[in-house]
């Protein structure tokens, strides 16, 4: 979500990934451990990372999560969730793939003021939008949707460069901002106030960017609130590297 697979400082550590990704596949997809079952999230996901790097992958298995135009997380599962099926939609568009019905499921989800929310697992709007942005943003007949989510992201950009759905910007939700305007940058009408507002968010992340104290913002649901750190730490490095890395190629143009 902010190339940074593609950057020569990482190559090694994602040839190994690759290595292991790929090892890790059962008959039904990819579980985010050894001692649990698979599911149609984390199934996306692996396969998209494959997808991205030209591996063979084997889509009858995401579409096994298929159902009514979503993608669940599990089979029998009662609701659908908007964020499985943007990852799944997303798999399926960097292989290249058929998937206008799963996108348009994805663009009629979009609300009247440019957002993408309601998500069984994850409470922030933030979070939905930028997945839902990856999928939707490499097919053209999308672009007055994401022209509205372009708009409803500067608008709901505080004053300290970052994003929150609860009052006050947070870390996660900043990184989440981040990915999809870097996703829009190219999509957008006007340039410049892309790069002003990455600019900005990029203030944020950097002072509020604290090595050894993590965050306690806890936007994901489970049978309460929680927070997977690992996860939401790799989502802000990820945003605010990737910002670094622009800052330092513009510097060199």
């Amino acid at each position: 979500m902010t190339d940074l697979l593609d950057a020569d400082a990482f190559a090694d550590e994602v040839r190994a990934q690759i290595s292991s990704t790929r090892a890790a596949l059962r008959p039904n997809g990819y579980s985010f451990s050894d001692h649990f079952d698979p599911d149609g999230d984390d199934t996306a996901a692996a396969l998209t990372l494959l997808a991205h790097r030209e591996q063979p992958v084997d889509l009858d298995i995401l579409r096994w999560y298929a159902k009514d135009g979503h993608f669940c997380t599990w089979q029998h599962e009662l609701q659908s969730s908007l964020s499985a099926t943007a990852r799944a939609a997303h798999t399926l568009v960097v292989a290249g793939a058929p998937v206008e019905q799963h996108l348009e499921y994805l663009a009629e989800w979009q609300t009247l003021d440019g957002r993408w929310s309601g998500d069984k697992w994850n409470s922030s709007w933030l979070y939905t939008t930028s997945h839902v942005v990856q999928s939707l943003a490499p097919v053209p007949q999308y672009t007055e949707r994401l022209d509205l989510a372009f708009e409803t992201l500067l608008a709901y950009q505080k004053n300290d460069g970052g994003w929150g759905a609860n009052g006050h910007s947070t870390p996660i939700e900043t990184a989440y901002g981040v990915m999809t305007l870097r996703t829009l940058r190219h999509h957008a009408a006007f340039h410049q106030r892309v790069e002003a507002s990455l600019t900005q968010a990029h203030h944020y992340l950097a002072n509020h960017y604290r090595p050894c104290i993590d965050d306690q913002t806890m936007c994901w649901i489970g049978k309460e609130m929680y927070r997977p750190y690992r996860v939401d730490r790799a989502f802000e490095l990820s945003a605010l590297l990737a910002l670094e890395l622009d800052h330092v190629a513009s510097d060199r143009v």
